[in-house]
């Protein structure tokens, strides 16, 4: 027996069973690094959906204090009076929401309802709103919170910009097989 080939082959063998252990934790640390920076990346895209939630632009927010006030100036406190309380509802209610991932569509609907009423104070600014839910249970469907609301603002500030009189937004939802709304 060769003792020196002996020698470098149980020498080898442990080199190969350290390297092999030293490759494992590498792939582990990897994949731990990974899974870390998956859970940070899934936060981010949280907070900032949170974000997009409870977004409501300042220059609409503004329009509607203005248009509140101009009310008051106008002497027409009842008027005034009352899309302040909507106003009150519609951003408590819309603050609420944007806290939850998932709300019933229903609420959704509301509040741009709330929002389109809003818009409409002055006759120039009026929006006229057609819903269209043929038998849909407007609770029954959740959707992410916000997820209506930015699109209706959205269209409403850019597609009524040139149109001063008659402008019209319809919501139309409708039921298709195994229970999907369009």
């Amino acid at each position: 027996i060769n003792f020196t080939r002996v020698g470098i082959l149980i020498e080898n063998l442990f080199f190969m069973a350290g390297l092999s252990y030293k490759v494992r934790l590498d792939v582990a640390e990897r994949a731990s690094y990974k899974r870390q920076l998956l859970y940070f990346e899934e936060k981010v895209a949280e907070f900032h959906q949170k974000a997009m939630q409870a977004k409501i632009s300042q220059h609409t927010a503004t329009n509607i204090v203005q248009d509140i006030k101009s009310l008051n100036e106008q002497k027409r406190y009842n008027e005034a009076e009352h899309y302040a309380s909507l106003f009150a509802i519609f951003l408590r209610q819309h603050y609420e929401q944007s806290l939850k991932k998932y709300i019933p569509l229903a609420k959704e609907l509301d509040d741009i309802e709330k929002y389109i009423q809003l818009r409409s104070i002055h006759p120039d600014k009026k929006i006229d709103l057609t819903k269209k839910y043929k038998g849909i249970d407007l609770n029954y469907y959740m959707i992410p919170s916000g997820m209506l609301f930015p699109i209706i603002e959205n269209a409403i500030d850019h597609a009524f910009l040139q149109i001063h009189e008659n402008k019209q937004l319809v919501i139309e939802l409708a039921e298709l097989v195994d229970e999907q709304l369009i």
